[in-house]
């Protein structure tokens, strides 16, 4: 009878002891529980705060540098891709410096011969690097060769254009690098077809002092 009673109260104690870790396991669990639910709240309210705040402006440079360029396109293919893809854009600085103008017809009599004839001729400056002169204005066109402001190459321009995959296109007669070919320097999107009261067949008006169309 002495061995069940001792059983009986050791199985007592188990018990009791049992529902006690139950209970303080539950307590954790419920702590833990409200201290992830409080945790979230303040996630939230953070959040809540940053969103009513002004959004944060990016500044942003953009990378010129061709070792840097050549550098991040042979880590990202992808990027190579794109960049493939895109025109670089070609703003253009009428020469008016009859010194400088002299300058370049010196070097290149042709020139001179084109700009005293008859048809309209401008000598301008390409401000950008590595715009592609195309033999025809299309992206897909052959590249004749490449510009650079950085080399102070110049384009024989006349009054030709052409408004083709969403590019303004300008003739070029001759150049620097001794090539004719196409160069883009406007886009027709962002200027011309945005206007809904023009016709898509109109031709836009062009300023011919800036090289840009009319606003």
């Amino acid at each position: 009878m002495r061995g069940k009673k001792v059983i009986g109260l050791l199985l007592s104690c188990a018990i009791f002891l049992s529902g006690s870790a139950m209970v303080f396991a539950a307590d954790t669990v419920e702590s833990n529980k409200g201290a992830n639910i409080s945790a979230k709240e303040n996630v939230s309210d953070t959040i809540s705060e940053d969103a009513d705040k002004e959004e944060p402006l990016a500044r942003l440079q953009v990378i010129t540098d061709e070792e840097e360029i050549s550098k991040i396109t042979s880590e990202n293919p992808e990027i190579k891709k794109y960049l493939e893809q895109n025109e670089p854009f070609a703003e253009l600085e009428i020469i008016t410096d009859q010194n400088e103008i002299e300058k370049i017809w010196a070097e290149n009599p042709d020139v001179k011969a084109l700009m005293q004839s008859k048809t309209y001729y401008y000598l301008a400056y390409v401000k950008g690097n590595r715009v592609r002169l195309r033999k025809s204005p299309s992206t897909s066109a052959i590249i004749n060769g490449i510009l650079y402001e950085s080399k102070k190459d110049w384009v024989l321009l006349n009054d030709n254009y052409s408004l083709n995959e969403n590019y303004m296109w300008w003739e070029v007669a001759d150049s620097s690098i001794g090539f004719p070919g196409w160069i883009v320097n406007d886009y027709i999107y962002l200027r011309a077809s945005t206007d809904t009261s023009r016709n898509a067949a109109d031709v836009p008006e062009i300023d011919f002092d800036t090289l840009k169309f009319i606003q």
